[in-house]
């Protein structure tokens, strides 16, 4: 019985290159087997850079590799719909960068496309796999803060000297929103323990494409998220958790360039009272914890509903920076 996923990459994006392929070639579960890419060339770059045995010059060609198990798609999110649909009905099973779709529809297509067949599909989020989320939600349940009154959560960097990006681009599924909002969203969701029931959002548009700078508001029933992202601003990337007798501050909490990370308790005065550090190698542990469940058959770490559920959240707040106002959540 074969004990490693061989998976297959469709491009030679930055994010394959330096985390997806060389945590794919260390893990017990995965083996990085074929790469393509539009240019035969670069392919062939990536691969023996990367020690990957093969390499094609288009996209088509890994699917139609009899020796790939499943593939890894880090295309421009406009793409992400198009070659999860070709790699399912190849028989491929797909992690797919975030978002897993441009919106909630593109997203219940996916799910569709799995229930009428035998893969497996899952939207790649790596800091949903580093331990420091999880402890933050464990001193919350544990009523270390007593009840959480607001969530703040902040990430962004400047992608100025960028201007090629994808990410400048409204055709291409760009803007802070889907790039980085997405992590913000996802991971109020978990701290708050619920779902919101209401969404105001603003933006900042560049060019009339793009939300370059994005701040949203998240009502729940008993908290409130204020969350923001940005293309064009300092870089930031911090949450905290503030509760009616305390708080929790989570240092770095999102990107995967750093794995050590720090989490800090402090007392409703404002006294520290724990301070712990986890390191992980995040995206190391999403490869090993999707492979192991696609070798051994079971359930993927992140359902297809928690997708959805993200999606839905994402489209209300691009409706409510359209119309300048509060979206109900049904």
């Amino acid at each position: 019985m074969e004990t490693r996923v061989r998976w297959g990459i469709l491009g030679t994006a930055s994010i394959a290159r330096r985390q997806a392929i060389p945590a794919m070639q260390a893990s017990p579960y995965a083996r990085a087997v074929a790469i393509g890419s539009r240019s035969l060339e670069r392919a062939q770059e990536v691969a023996t850079s990367l020690g990957v045995a093969t390499a094609y010059g288009s996209y088509e060609q890994v699917l139609e590799d009899p020796s790939v198990d499943a593939v890894y798609i880090p295309l421009p999110n406009d793409l992400h719909l198009t070659w999860i649909e070709r790699a399912v009905q190849a028989g491929k099973h797909v992690l797919c960068e975030k978002p897993l779709g441009l919106n909630a529809g593109e997203v219940r297509r996916v799910q569709e496309l799995v229930a009428s067949s035998r893969v497996q599909v899952m939207e790649g989020i790596a800091s949903h796999f580093h331990p420091i989320h999880r402890q933050a939600a464990e001193w919350i349940q544990e009523g270390r803060i007593g009840q959480p009154v607001v969530i703040r959560a902040s990430l962004g960097w400047s992608f100025r000297e960028r201007p090629q990006d994808y990410r400048w681009q409204k055709r291409h599924g760009g803007g802070a929103l889907l790039d980085l909002g997405g992590y913000l969203v996802h991971t109020a969701r978990i701290l708050a323990g619920d779902e919101p029931i209401e969404v105001m959002a603003k933006a900042t548009i560049a060019a009339g494409e793009v939300d370059v700078n994005t701040a949203v508001m998240l009502i729940f029933p008993q908290t409130t998220a204020l969350l923001d992202c940005g293309l064009l601003s300092a870089a930031r990337n911090q949450y905290e958790v503030i509760g009616t007798d305390g708080k929790i501050v989570v240092d770095q909490p999102f990107g995967n360039r750093v794995m050590e990370r720090t989490i800090r308790l402090f007392d409703e005065k404002g006294q520290l009272l724990c301070e712990e550090a986890f390191a992980a190698h995040q995206f190391q542990r999403e490869i090993d914890e999707v492979s192991k469940a696609l070798v051994q058959g079971s359930a993927l770490p992140i359902p297809l509903s928690e997708s959805l559920a993200n999606a839905r959240i994402l489209d209300a707040c691009r409706d409510s920076i359209e119309k300048g106002t509060p979206v109900a959540l049904g």
